[in-house]
């Protein structure tokens, strides 16, 4: 893990992320991976924004292998978490209308990519803590986290056969590759 601090805010990278990130800039051509890079530091920007905006300070910003993750010092009442957590996919969405008058059909499709795959009920994407919040309101701590833990893992399941469907279709390896880096970095990752 490389660590050092900016403004008052500890950064943490993860060497996984860096080789990745290298790996990514040198073998791909068609600049997708640059293009979905830049979207996602545009969907965390957003965050931190709208953190800032009600006045929340940041403690550490760490970039891991397919995320970033804010850690702060405050949790914010219900309406303002939504907005926190809205802001990203508002981003995104933001970016998608910006190249649609470009008409860049990659952005594009990144961009609806990040801001889908967000909005999915996964536990640690916006949308598993936009349903955590919702549950919380009405079901102990406790039962909104097993119900938000077993939401998580059925979605997970479907976006894997998904993404295995794809790999079989296309018949593409860096799909396999990117898999297998993504397994790899729930079991190395801190």
């Amino acid at each position: 893990m490389i660590k050092f601090k900016i403004f008052g805010i500890y950064i943490s990278i993860s060497f996984l992320f860096v080789s990745l990130l290298c790996w990514f800039l040198i073998y791909d051509v068609d600049r997708i991976f640059l293009c979905y890079f830049v979207s996602s530091i545009f969907h965390e920007l957003a965050h931190i924004m709208a953190l800032s905006n009600f006045s929340v300070k940041i403690k550490q910003i760490s970039l891991k292998v397919f995320g970033f993750s804010i850690k702060r010092t405050q949790q914010l009442p219900f309406l303002k978490e939504i907005v926190v957590l809205f802001s990203g996919c508002f981003s995104n969405f933001i970016l998608i209308l910006i190249f649609m008058l470009s008409k860049n059909k990659t952005a594009i499709l990144v961009n609806l990519i990040i801001l889908i795959l967000n909005l999915l009920p996964i536990e640690f994407l916006d949308g598993g803590q936009i349903l955590k919040l919702f549950l919380d309101r009405f079901l102990s701590n406790e039962k909104s986290f097993k119900i938000c833990k077993n939401i998580s893992i059925l979605f997970s399941l479907v976006l894997f056969v998904v993404f295995l469907n794809i790999i079989i279709y296309y018949r593409n390896f860096k799909f396999i590759f990117l898999l297998f880096l993504y397994i790899l970095s729930f079991v190395f990752e801190e």
